[in-house]
């Protein structure tokens, strides 16, 4: 999260103003976290999190927009985390070969 931190922008109140207190970014990050790495969908966001579904969906609506994924992605890759492998899945070292049905 302290990766993330610089680059999440200001939460911007509506035009009316009122309405209830922003949910802290922390939060909302978070929970965004979790719907994106494949635990579940917005729908079915744990109320553990402390943000509503709702809040969290617009919220990665508004960063996806202001290019947040685009920044942190390229932070990331630029000024690695220590401890942290970003590699991906890793291959077998020899291919699978293919099994031929009704081989003679």
């Amino acid at each position: 999260m302290r990766t993330a931190v610089p680059y999440i922008p200001p939460f911007r109140h509506g035009q009316q103003g009122g309405g209830r207190v922003p949910v802290a970014d922390r939060k909302v990050f978070t929970a965004v976290v979790y719907v994106l790495t494949g635990k579940g969908a917005w729908r079915y966001l744990p109320p553990t999190f402390g943000t509503s579904p709702a809040t969290a969906y617009h919220r990665f609506g508004a960063w996806t927009t202001a290019g947040l994924w685009r920044r942190l992605h390229r932070a990331v890759r630029t000024n690695p985390v220590p401890g942290v492998s970003w590699a991906g899945p890793q291959r077998s070292p020899t291919p699978r070969q293919s099994v031929r049905k009704g081989a003679r």
